[in-house]
Parts: structure tokens; sequence; C-alpha cells
């Protein structure tokens, strides 16, 4: 990847670490809504020179909205897209990983996790203190009316400790 690039809800700062070392002449921001997570990122990623905090003023090429959606209303789901449109250079690319909301037993694993890890023990944080799974369907509809020239999907492969299914939007602006 190319040019800057900024991780919305980047928690403890994985995918930022893996993404800093593979690409040290990029740089690479990242935001996170909850102090406690922003810390230990921080502390993990000090010695990367690459890795800055908080949102650029300028435009990006590359955002990851990695399993963040879900903590929020629709009404600031759709705000919060529409900001990030604003914020792609054109051709810049937007990556959203969500569990989509449907009848299995995965999403439901999925939803009683979220639930105890936001309601319960208070680990995952939530300004709306809600969980709010979106359709695959719905994700696709509110990109493709932002005006993203193509969406594409991805399903990610299950693994043993995880038996919900991820999907990867990709949108190009």
């Amino acid at each position: 990847m190319e040019g800057r690039l900024l991780d919305v809800g980047c928690g403890f700062g994985y995918l930022v670490k893996l993404l800093a070392e593979r690409n040290r002449g990029q740089e690479i921001y990242a935001v996170d809504v909850d102090p406690e997570k922003l810390r230990v990122a921080k502390a993990r990623l000090e010695n990367f020179k690459n890795v800055k905090w908080g949102v650029p003023k300028s435009q990006v090429n590359v955002i990851t909205v990695i399993d963040v959606l879900y903590l929020m209303t629709d009404a600031k789901k759709i705000k919060l897209l529409e900001k990030l449109f604003k914020k792609l250079k054109r051709g810049g690319k937007l990556f959203v990983a969500t569990v989509p909301k449907e009848k299995s037993w995965g999403y439901y694993s999925a939803w009683l996790q979220e639930w105890l890890m936001v309601k319960v023990l208070g680990k995952t944080k939530s300004k709306e203190s809600i969980i709010n799974f979106e359709t695959e369907n719905w994700l696709r509809q509110k990109l493709r009316q932002l005006r993203f020239m193509r969406v594409r999907r991805y399903k990610l492969p299950r693994t043993l400790f995880f038996w919900h299914k991820h999907v990867v939007c990709v949108a190009t602006k």
C-alpha cells in the first residue's frame, strides 16, 4: 500500500504494528475512542516513527475500519462512513470488516461474545453502549449510496477460535 493510511478503531494497535513493520516509509495514523487501548497501542508502537496518532488534516489513500461499526447506531455509522469518504483521496480504498447480522449460530455467538465484552466486562468501549451489527447488504448499500465506485466483498476464513463469519468490504472512491 502506498500513501497515508488511517486505522479507525485501532484498539491495541495490532494491525497498525503489522502495517508499520511492513511499510516503514508509509505514514500510518491511528485513532480509537478507548483511552486505555490507545495507551497500550502507543506504548507498543513508540519506536515506530511512521505511526502518528489522530486523524490527519489531509486526505489519505487507505482507511481501515475493523470490527467498529457494530458499536454505533445506524445514524452514526452513516455519518462516520460519510466522513471517511471525504477523507479518502480519489482512487483510495476503504476496508470495512464486520460480522454480518444473519440468522446463524455463528452470528449469535459473536453477538453474545460482544455483549459480554461491552455490557458485562466493559472491555470494549462504545459511546452508545450498544451492540448493533449490520447486515452485509445494509453495509454494501450504504457504501454505494456514498458514491464509492466499486464495492467488493471478501469472506474471511473461519478459524478454530472464531466460529462466526467475518466479511470485509473493500470500497474504492
